[in-house]
């Protein structure tokens, strides 16, 4: 793939992939969408002009092996935009503890939407600790990923076959911000406006739901107090130790392996009370509310932000951290069709 192939960041202006020895990688700017339209490896076309609010977007459809060298890898997700990469063969021996690579179908979940996709494989169990593995879009200062921004993509499990995936009973991490006044990861907490995770157990009020299946999880978003106070503030769930957890509050909050839905984020820090919602839909179907999280509106919900989340976040990184220091289930988790953007209609 050739730089022609990238698509908006509408933000950046210019694309490099740096991977040092440090635990902080590189942060780098990304060219706009090509004034013309184009047929990008895998038959998908970019549009020459992008939708307005349009931040991001990858199909993946573009070869990238699991085992290839770490040169090849980070040419070609710095083609298609990425900032930042981290696997066992970007940076081996550095507790990576899992692969980042594009594949046509998979166990269980079948062929990738687009014609690729990309597979997320964490090894906690089987490479014996925490994942830390990513790729990472931003260039490293306030409000490269902007403050109000809704993430989509289609995502199924592979849970058959040689890939029976599990998530840990503890929240790991799906899609992690850099905010706040640190120039480089791990976010300090105080600074954590929200931290998108997937977990085994969901809450509705004080009470915890346990899943209905092994390898299914719903998303729960944390967001930490900071040097003012609470954030986010759920008064029914305060006396379960849930009251900053915001898990989905509308309808059936599990996701269920080896099935393709197509998830929705919408995060809003950008005024005095945050938003948070969850849409979801399996493949083909329309998408539905799961979760509504309005500071001030929704009933016993406050979610104050503190000055340096409205300036947006520095870097984001996809997904990090799975498991503990002593291990965890393996898993595959797969994305497709990703998007960020400032508007839901550029989503559409």
């Amino acid at each position: 793939m050739t730089n022609s192939t990238q698509v908006a960041w509408g933000m950046l202006s210019k694309a490099c992939l740096l991977i040092v020895a440090s635990t902080s990688v590189a942060m780098a700017q990304t060219q706009p969408n090509p004034p013309t339209g184009l047929t990008i490896d895998g038959g998908t076309t970019v549009p020459g002009t992008p939708l307005p609010g349009l931040l991001f977007s990858d199909n993946f459809n573009y070869v990238v092996n699991k085992f290839d060298s770490a040169e090849t890898k980070l040419a070609q997700f710095s083609a298609a935009g990425w900032s930042g990469l981290k696997d066992e063969q970007t940076q081996p021996g550095r507790r990576a503890n899992g692969y980042m690579y594009t594949r046509t179908d998979a166990p269980g979940c079948g062929p990738a939407p687009s014609g690729r996709m990309l597979t997320m494989e964490g090894l906690p169990g089987s490479l014996g600790g925490q994942t830390d593995f990513y790729l990472q879009l931003g260039n490293g200062t306030a409000g490269s990923i902007p403050a109000r921004v809704f993430v989509q993509f289609d995502l199924c499990t592979s849970r058959a076959g040689g890939e029976m995936s599990d998530v840990a009973s503890v929240q790991d991490k799906l899609i992690y911000p850099l905010f706040g006044s640190r120039d480089g990861y791990p976010t300090a907490v105080q600074d954590a406006a929200w931290l998108q995770t997937i977990s085994t157990s969901a809450y509705r009020g004080g009470t915890m739901i346990q899943r209905p299946e092994p390898g299914a999880f719903t998303f729960v978003n944390i967001s930490y107090a900071s040097a003012d106070g609470p954030r986010a503030l759920i008064s029914d769930q305060v006396n379960a130790g849930a009251g900053h957890l915001m898990s989905p509050n509308i309808g059936d909050p599990w996701i269920r392996p080896n099935r393709w839905y197509t998830v929705r984020f919408l995060y809003d820090v950008s005024g005095d009370q945050g938003i948070h919602r969850i849409w979801v839909g399996s493949q083909g179907q329309p998408l539905g509310l799961i979760a509504d999280f309005t500071g001030g509106v929704t009933s016993g919900f406050t979610y104050r932000t503190a000055p340096l989340d409205r300036r947006g976040a520095k870097l984001l990184r996809i997904p990090t951290t799975w498991g503990s220091d002593t291990g965890g289930p393996d898993r595959w988790i797969n994305i497709d069709n990703l998007r960020l953007a400032t508007s839901e209609d550029a989503l559409r």
